[in-house]
């Protein structure tokens, strides 16, 4: 196992952290192509070892990269990592402490509920969904019990609530027949990428989660409804962990765009940007806009040019700065 790897941080990452010690303030384009890596995975990357310490970010517009000292930046990591991983064995002790006094007062059979058949998981992820109040988690990959519209139009509802909704969706669900559709599913909606996804998972309010434990066929398949316990702590704790390494499908608005700009922007040009920073490839985006690779290769070279962008990197930059995503 790699040194990287033990810290926590991906292959992809060690690759980047390496480019840029070989070539300090290298720009994206330079690091995609002396590690092979694509530039949006190649700038998630980066952002990602900002993150841990293990690179700085000028001021810059757009900014350059520059690696820390190494020696400083890892023993930093490994106390963070030794802190969190005792504040890991404290929780697990709680947790554990928990389980024996359910377990002891004799109510263990009440944390798990077994249901059996699509039809019936359906149903219990509709009343999930439904008794919600405050928040759904949900752990989103093929293959769908629910239809993409009237999933859509429940999480519409939610929202329009007041219920705040977030999704990490797999990177193949983007590349499924009709999994865009099921991803960018409703204004207000917080949705996030990554490039698997364990298990799929629903949880309400915190307090009961619905979790596929085996498919087959339609009366074959089954599910495990989880109620207030450890398990269902962990499974909360699961979902947060992914949601802070997932990439952002739709990025809030933070700069507002001129009206001009806004004026030369369409609806069709934001998702591709999305698509863009979410990792697909032209062909991929193509497919889901229902238009041709040239087309796309055409309207991100407008778009660079509108931006005085040199890079794909530097139209995301800008994208984000003025507010188009």
């Amino acid at each position: 196992m790699s040194m990287f790897r033990a810290l926590g941080l991906t292959d992809t990452e060690e690759k980047v952290h390496q480019a840029l010690l070989d070539s300090p303030s290298a720009s994206l384009t330079t690091l995609a192509l002396s590690t092979g890596v694509p530039e949006p995975e190649v700038l998630q990357a980066l952002i990602s070892l900002e993150e841990h310490g293990l690179v700085s970010r000028s001021t810059d517009d757009p900014p350059t990269f520059l690696p820390a000292p190494p020696d400083v930046a890892v023993e930093a990591l490994i106390l963070r990592q030794q802190r969190a991983l005792e504040l890991a064995r404290l929780h697990a002790n709680r947790l554990a402490t928990t389980y024996r006094d359910n377990l002891n007062a004799g109510r263990s059979h009440n944390i798990v509920e077994v249901v059996q058949g699509r039809q019936a998981i359906a149903q219990r992820f509709a009343q999930l969904q439904r008794g919600a109040r405050e928040e759904m988690q949900v752990l989103d990959k093929p293959p769908y019990v629910v239809p993409h519209d009237q999933n859509r139009s429940a999480v519409t509802a939610l929202i329009e609530a007041g219920v705040r909704y977030r999704a990490i969706f797999e990177r193949a669900t983007l590349t499924s027949p009709g999994g865009l559709d099921q991803a960018v599913l409703a204004a207000g909606q917080e949705a996030r990428v990554t490039r698997e996804v364990p298990l799929k998972l629903a949880i309400a309010d915190r307090r009961v989660a619905l979790v596929p434990i085996s498919l087959g066929g339609p009366r074959r398949e089954t599910a495990a409804l989880v109620h207030s316990s450890p398990l269902l702590t962990a499974l909360v704790a699961l979902f947060e962990l992914l949601w802070s390494h997932a990439a952002p499908l739709q990025t809030t608005r933070r700069h507002r765009a001129s009206r001009a700009d806004d004026d030369q922007l369409s609806e069709e040009d934001r998702q591709m940007l999305r698509l863009m920073l979410a990792g697909l490839q032209d062909q991929a985006i193509a497919r889901h806009l229902g238009i041709t690779t040239r087309t796309v290769t055409r309207r991100v070279n407008r778009l660079m040019l509108l931006t005085h962008a040199e890079t794909r990197f530097q139209l995301a930059w800008h994208a984000v700065r003025r507010g188009w995503l």
